[in-house]
């Protein structure tokens, strides 16, 4: 067995001032989302390089914030500095240096310069009509499609939606970080509901919500191919993981489904947790940074009781605190299916450690458990390397 139990570096810290930037922003908090993305960028400068892509991603999220906040001079810095990254990283065709290029000439459009606002628009339109006007012809042999970092809003997801519905080659769709939207969302689910060939999409950080999630699953219900759904760091709540989790009681097909960064609570892991009693399929199920608490930990710790299939669940960052952790661990107790267990950062103490200890002595499963940046003690860390040394 794996047990992880670390302490928080310097790249943790920025992760998680980067994240809360993040949630900041689609809560309208815009200031603390200001100094959480700014205190990531002081940690990146101090232990990465110049031309890391970690520092243009953490760049343009803070210029996005402040150009939401109508600081636009400051924001056009932000855009500027991620450029130079990109220049000095990717390939003059990148379809990156297209989106970075859009975000400089939005930034130049709100302070009244157009002249140089149009020629960077002019800058991206060139790339992006290198990689676009022949989509519908390129799918016709395609079987991986990774469009990642792009700009790619509902009109032009309508476009490759309208390809993707005819296609018979495509298996693997990335379009993680695009401003795809619930509209978009809706055109990529009506040929999803239809494609017999997809088995993997990506639609992570995509202003995706709870409407848009809805059209996904529906598509779903009648998909019979697709094994993999990434949808996190979009804006899904509870109502979302409804539709998703009673679509899971029809799907047969699915085997991973990643919600990380999202605001599912309480009620939405309810009904995903009871939908996992059903499935038959799910082995992997991703729910790091969402709202959940101890109440949806007790409701995936009943869900564990009866799903057999069920082989890694991630509820990292989720504040379950010691009594989501003695529901999960009274389920391990009699869970035989699931290896790996994330409850890293989710407020545990040593009496969560004295439950998951008990569980460890009994389950003959799991093989990673990983519990860091949570409140263990060597009272706790005790207990578990008392369990550790029984479960062999």
């Amino acid at each position: 067995m794996t047990l992880m139990n670390f302490e928080s570096t310097d790249s943790d810290k920025a992760y998680l001032y980067h994240q809360l930037g993040h949630i900041n922003n689609q809560q309208g908090n815009y200031s603390a989302a200001v100094s959480f993305h700014g205190k990531a960028i002081q940690l990146r400068e101090n232990n990465l390089s110049r031309n890391n892509p970690l520092m243009a991603l953490t760049y343009n999220k803070l210029g996005e914030v402040l150009e939401s906040m109508g600081e636009s001079s400051q924001a056009l810095y932000c855009y500027e500095r991620a450029q130079d990254v990109y220049q000095q990283i990717l390939s003059p065709d990148d379809p990156n240096l297209a989106a970075s290029f859009n975000k400089i000439a939005d930034a130049h459009c709100s302070l009244t310069k157009y002249s140089k606002a149009l020629s960077f628009y002019m800058k991206g339109l060139d790339i992006q009509e290198k990689h676009f006007p022949s989509i519908h012809h390129c799918l016709s042999t395609l079987t991986t499609l990774q469009f990642d970092y792009n700009t790619i809003d509902d009109q032009k997801a309508a476009h490759l939606a309208t390809a993707l519905g005819h296609n018979q080659t495509i298996t693997f769709l990335d379009l993680r970080h695009q401003i795809i939207g619930d509209k978009g969302a809706q055109h990529l689910a009506k040929a999803v509901e239809h494609n017999q060939t997809l088995t993997t999409l990506k639609l992570g950080c995509n202003r995706i919500g709870d409407k848009g999630t809805q059209h996904f699953a529906k598509a779903l219900e009648h998909n019979q191919t697709l094994t993999t759904l990434e949808l996190g760091y979009n804006r899904i709540s509870d109502d979302g993981a409804e539709h998703l989790a009673k679509a899971l009681e029809h799907n047969q097909t699915l085997t991973t489904l990643n919600l990380w960064d999202n605001e599912i609570g309480h009620n939405g892991a309810k009904h995903l947790a009871t939908a996992l009693k059903h499935n038959q399929t799910i082995t992997t199920v991703e729910l790091k940074s969402n709202l959940i608490g101890y109440g949806g930990a007790e409701n995936f710790g009943t869900a564990l009781e009866h799903n057999q299939t069920l082989t890694t669940l991630d509820l990292s960052y989720n504040s379950i605190g010691d009594d989501g952790a003695e529901h999960l661990a009274k389920a391990l107790e009699h869970n035989q299916t699931l290896t790996t267990l994330k409850l890293g950062c989710n407020n545990i103490g040593d009496r969560g450690a004295r439950y998951l200890a008990k569980a460890l002595e009994q389950n003959q499963t799991l093989t990673t458990l990983e519990i860091g940046s949570n409140r263990i003690g060597d009272s706790g860390l005790q207990h578990i390397a008392r369990a550790l040394r029984r479960n062999q």
